[in-house]
């Protein structure tokens, strides 16, 4: 709870690696237990240690935070967490009439090689198939999942509420990423 508000009205605390060690104690009851722990283990879930949540009043103001602790090194969908910190430039594009902001870096161009790897572990015919599917993708459209639509989004993002671009409704969001600008 260090990492997240001090005073919160509200937290909420996950132990991911009690959740996992629980779904491995179920799976070895079952014939077909060995594959759960391969998944497990494929996808990395074993490196996440905790998940917090914390929200309360900062000022006149509502904050929300949120961690997850996932020390390196990382490997499966939780390498998707090797990211560098969010930029001043990213912040830069967003408005000071907003009312809720969320920053983050994601980079959604690791998405499929980190799939396929995970996917390789637990079937080690898995990748083919996935590669079929990215080319069928690629046979319909005439774009490169990869490279044409994932590649060019970038890592860094922004989301914001403005009513004065957005509206009045908690439904407005304007989305932006350093890779437009």
């Amino acid at each position: 709870f260090a990492a997240v508000q001090k005073n919160p009205v509200a937290s909420v605390y996950i132990n991911p690696r009690g959740i996992v060690d629980l779904i491995n104690r179920l799976a070895q009851k079952e014939p077909d237990g060995e594959k759960v722990a391969k998944v497990i283990d494929a996808l990395g879930l074993k490196g996440a240690t905790a998940l917090v949540w914390a929200g309360g009043f900062d000022g006149k103001d509502w904050s929300e935070q949120a961690f997850l602790a996932a020390p390196s090194p990382r490997n499966g969908i939780l390498s998707a967490l090797d990211a560098t910190p969010v930029s001043d430039d990213i912040l830069k594009l967003i408005p000071s009439t907003a009312t809720m902001v969320c920053a983050s870096t994601f980079d959604p161009a690791k998405v499929i090689p980190a799939v396929r790897s995970a996917a390789a572990k637990i079937n080690p015919a898995a990748p083919e198939k996935i590669d079929h599917g990215l080319d069928q993708f690629r046979t319909m459209t005439g774009l490169d999942l990869q490279k044409d639509l994932l590649e060019p989004l970038g890592e860094q993002w922004g989301f914001f509420n403005d009513p004065t671009l957005t509206g009045s409704t908690s439904f407005g969001m304007v989305i932006d990423r350093k890779s437009l600008v």
